[in-house]
């Protein structure tokens, strides 16, 4: 944990004041001291190797290995592994879509559409419920939001659409929901294709799986 402190000149410093550490006492910090450059580049490395798409891939040293009070085995130094896998989801990725997110053109479009229509918005989705239920994000807006970015360079792009679509429809949606409420609108909103979110909403739900994860400390 960091806090950052303002200089004379106007530049910053984040100085770590905290570290992160679970119930059980293990510290899940990654440590800096083979380097700034091993720690930020530790993570693109994990990519290369595909740890966040084959459970398998990821293999932790013997020298982090760590027991809670019940004797489970869990690992330090570098975050928690999960008690249940979710492989990252690229299957909506492509050109397309990095190339309107590099521009900014999500948010250009959603804070343009909200100043067109922001009076009809209020009073069509009074509440955020309203508006996540209701609000849809369909071909007209989709065309739509496509030839704004053409005339801002981004030109439409059938494969890209056809992989990134969904994608784009919700993130739109999202940022137009924290523009009408809060940025918390934005998240209820994408919730809907967060993998992570749904795969917890499943266990929490299921009694006996949830007890047999809460069961473990």
């Amino acid at each position: 944990m960091q806090r950052p402190y303002m200089l004379p000149d106007s530049s910053m410093i984040r100085l770590t004041t905290a570290r992160y550490y679970t119930p059980s006492g293990r510290c899940i910090q990654k440590s800096y001291k083979d380097g700034t450059e091993k720690y930020y580049g530790d993570l693109y490395k994990r990519y290369q190797h595909g740890e966040f798409i084959h459970a398998d891939s990821i293999h932790f040293p013997d020298s982090l290995r760590y027991y809670t009070g019940n004797k489970r085995t869990v690992y330090g130094g570098g975050g928690i592994m999960p008690d249940i896998f979710i492989p990252l989801d690229t299957s909506y990725n492509s050109k397309y879509y990095t190339d309107l997110w590099r521009k900014g053109l999500l948010n250009e479009f959603a804070t343009q559409y909200i100043d067109d229509n922001r009076k009809a918005l209020v009073k069509q989705y009074p509440k955020v419920k309203t508006f996540v239920d209701n609000f849809v994000f369909d071909d007209k807006l989709l065309n739509q939001f496509v030839e704004f970015a053409a005339k801002r360079g981004i030109l439409r792009d059938e494969k890209g659409l056809q992989l990134s679509g969904k994608e784009i429809g919700y993130v739109i949606k999202g940022l137009i929901a924290r523009s009408l409420f809060t940025v918390e609108a934005y998240f209820q909103v994408i919730s809907a294709i967060d993998d992570e979110l749904q795969k917890a909403v499943e266990l929490i739900n299921d009694d006996s799986s949830f007890k047999k994860l809460a069961g473990k400390n």
